[in-house]
């Protein structure tokens, strides 16, 4: 275990972001082995993370993440380590970049206040992600309508998804 290497992925857009961060530095204190902190709204090397074992990823408005990525070019490097099976993981708005579109996104928790325009993705897996689905968040009206004749899965604040390139299993806290 001490020689896996997880890289920490998130962004900052203000000083109140930095609150989160903290509540997460405090999960990585148990961890045996190297954790590197990388805050995506700087400017960086991508080509330096293709060398991890897993990817942490959290906290974030999911536009404004979509860009970044794109921009610096993670996504292509995100991408290859799922199909390599390596673990990626991620909380709130970074679980629904797996799919072809941030789209649904919409329902529930940021503003596209940079107005990006393409919100198509990873198109990883065949469903879309709707996270927070157990939370005041999620516009269930909204929701109601979106979700006719679309392969959604919701996952609740106390639930995560194992994806492995093959095989996908849910996770329950």
């Amino acid at each position: 275990m001490e020689n896996l290497k997880l890289c920490f992925l998130f962004t900052i857009r203000s000083q109140d972001d930095w609150k989160w961060i903290s509540h997460y530095n405090k999960d990585f204190n148990s961890f045996d082995f190297q954790v590197d902190k990388i805050n995506i709204s700087e400017e960086l090397d991508s080509s330096k993370l293709i060398w991890y074992d897993i990817y942490y990823v959290a906290w974030g408005n999911t536009y404004y993440i979509l860009d970044r990525l794109r921009k610096i070019w993670i996504d292509k490097i995100i991408v290859d380590a799922i199909k390599q099976d390596k673990l990626y993981i991620w909380k709130s708005a970074w679980s629904t970049i797996l799919w072809n579109s941030i789209e649904i996104t919409k329902l529930c928790f940021d503003d596209n206040d940079i107005n990006l325009k393409d919100l198509s993705w990873f198109n990883v897996i065949d469903k879309e992600i709707l996270p927070h689905f157990d939370n005041e968040w999620v516009n269930m009206k909204e929701y109601d309508k979106y979700k006719v004749g679309k392969n959604i899965l919701t996952l609740a604040n106390n639930e995560a998804l194992f994806i492995s390139w093959n095989e996908e299993f849910r996770i329950f806290n």
